[in-house]
């Protein structure tokens, strides 16, 4: 049985102020440093599926079958993801529709996950 580990999402937020949904997270630094770029389904299952991704006022775990479940400022927030053509895409809804997904590009350093808003 292996150990369950934490894994750290760096996300900057794009505004200040009161805590903004968790859907808005944005960064404009997209330079990833000594770092390993998940592209495929099976490398991401791998490095995320079933580890907990925290980051500003996040804690949420990406959970097998494509179920996002944590808290965001203390409060219960649940979802769906998916990863196809090399994007992590998640939305605060049971279905991952265009109209309400995030997509990123994704890349570990060391323990440390990056999540790179992908092009619109």
């Amino acid at each position: 049985m292996r150990p369950k580990r934490a894994l750290c999402a760096m996300l900057v937020l794009a505004a200040c102020g009161s805590p903004p949904p968790p859907d808005s997270f944005a960064t404009t630094d997209t330079r990833l440093y000594d770092s390993t770029a998940i592209e495929t389904r099976r490398a991401f299952e791998e490095a995320i599926v079933g580890h907990s991704l925290r980051g500003e006022g996040v804690d949420v775990v990406v959970a097998p079958g494509g179920v996002l479940i944590g808290q965001h400022y203390g409060n219960p927030i649940s979802g769906a993801w998916v990863f196809r053509r090399g994007e992590f895409c998640y939305a605060l809804d049971d279905r991952v529709r265009r109209s309400s997904r995030r997509c990123y590009r994704v890349a570990l350093v060391g323990r440390t996950v990056h999540l790179v808003p992908a092009d619109p």
